[in-house]
């Protein structure tokens, strides 16, 4: 009787797994802004909004990949992950133009 149980239990995905993601990609977000602010001669802000946009696409096909390759084990994690990196990214943009006196040309 406790078979059937264990083995709905085993399947479920560990959502320590989905945090350890999310944790490591907001690591990795805020290596590049720190980069992209140390460095304003570099672009700043353009530098940092593109690193955005590409991290969220990787999460966000990593997710896909994920949920089709092993049955979505960990795919949400990467999914909330991109919209956190999207959410994040924005704000982190906004302050590094505030840093940079970035000012858009009108």
């Amino acid at each position: 009787m406790s078979e059937p149980l264990d083995s709905v239990f085993d399947e479920r995905p560990n959502p320590s797994n989905d945090k350890r993601i999310m944790l490591i990609n907001l690591g990795i977000l805020a290596i590049y802004t720190i980069f992209c602010v140390a460095s304003p001669h570099n672009g700043g802000v353009f530098t940092d909004a593109l690193f955005i946009v590409v991290h969220a696409s990787l999460c966000g096909l990593l997710g896909i990949l994920m949920s089709v390759a092993s049955k979505g084990h960990s795919s949400g994690g990467f999914f909330l992950s991109a919209l956190l990196v999207l959410l994040v990214g924005f704000g982190s943009c906004v302050a590094v133009g505030s840093l940079t006196n970035y000012r858009i040309p009108i």
